[in-house]
């Protein structure tokens, strides 16, 4: 799902021309980890804003280089009452930046962190995560994970219960890991190859976009759980590290945690895929990337030029 599908073609312009100043003066907007668009309702319940109305322009501040007390206690802020924001905007944008004002906020808070970690049931010799969507391509089948679970093409990935010692079931056949991606941001999202013949039923879904305040439902290894999707980050970035993801989704809350990097997330109704868990910002929201997103990246490897749920 694009920008402009999530939001509307004039909200997505100006979210678009947003991360470029961003690009070009990164510390006059206090160095955002994110540009997005969010339905701010709850936000705005007090000033008649209604969902359904224009979705704000949104940065993603880390508290860590903020202000300190927001990594425990998370806030969104009118960009208005960031005096630094307020002047950046008014040089970039000198004839429209009350555009950027009457709509842009800021989230501060503690920086999101990657879900993978022992004990969970997508194992390679790098990391643990989850086992995310079915997937075929000409003669091979197998299932996504997260590309920091999968680690590089050639990894053997392995499946765990409580019941017995882990097994090996395929190995990695396509990775991307988002480091090094730059401002713009990449796809996290690797291929595992399964072993053996593919069940008689397997895959068949189709990709789902979800709207502001849409529904998924994120199987995770210790069970699916429900969440609403906020909004749409055009890239992420995870301090401390080179990665940087686009096109995420961020849900109302966070309902995932270590050991769910590659959980596919979908459609509560009807299973369509939405995408995969890429991370979190714990007490803040989980993340999620776009599977139409994903797969292109994938099919742009001419080994999986056919791809397909």
């Amino acid at each position: 799902m694009s920008l402009w599908q999530f939001g509307g073609a004039r909200q997505a312009a100006f979210t678009l021309l947003l991360s470029d100043a961003v690009a070009r003066s990164p510390f006059g907007y206090l160095n955002p980890l994110g540009v997005g668009l969010f339905d701010l309702s709850k936000e705005n319940e007090s000033q008649g804003w209604r969902p359904g109305e224009p979705l704000q322009y949104c940065l993603y501040l880390n508290a860590l280089c903020v202000e300190a007390s927001r990594l425990t206690d998370p806030t969104w802020i009118r960009f208005a009452e960031l005096s630094l924001i307020h002047e950046q905007l008014f040089r970039d944008f000198p004839g429209d930046a009350k555009i950027f004002l009457d709509d842009g906020w800021a989230f501060v808070g503690p920086p999101p962190v990657l879900q993978a970690q022992s004990g969970h049931v997508a194992l390679t010799n790098t990391s643990i995560g989850t086992f995310g969507a079915e997937v075929d391509w000409g003669t091979g089948y197998g299932l996504l994970t997260a590309g920091h679970v999968g680690g590089a093409v050639g990894n053997s990935v392995y499946t765990a219960t409580s019941l017995g010692p882990a097994q090996q079931v395929g190995k990695v056949v396509f990775c991307q890991t988002a480091a090094g991606a730059g401002r713009r941001g990449a796809a996290d999202i690797a291929v595992v190859e399964l072993g053996g013949n593919k069940p008689g039923v397997w895959g068949g879904r189709q990709p789902y976009s979800v709207p502001p305040l849409g529904a998924i439902e994120i199987l995770r290894n210790s069970g699916p759980i429900r969440a609403s999707v906020k909004g749409l980050w055009s890239y992420l970035a995870y301090p401390g590290t080179n990665l940087v993801f686009a096109d995420v989704y961020q849900t109302v809350s966070a309902v995932t945690q270590q050991g769910d990097s590659g959980a596919v997330a979908r459609d509560p109704f009807t299973g369509q895929i939405a995408g995969h868990v890429v991370g979190a910002t714990p007490q803040v929201g989980s993340y999620v990337q776009e599977i139409d997103y994903q797969l292109g990246v994938i099919a742009a490897n001419g080994s999986f030029a056919n791809i397909h749920l």
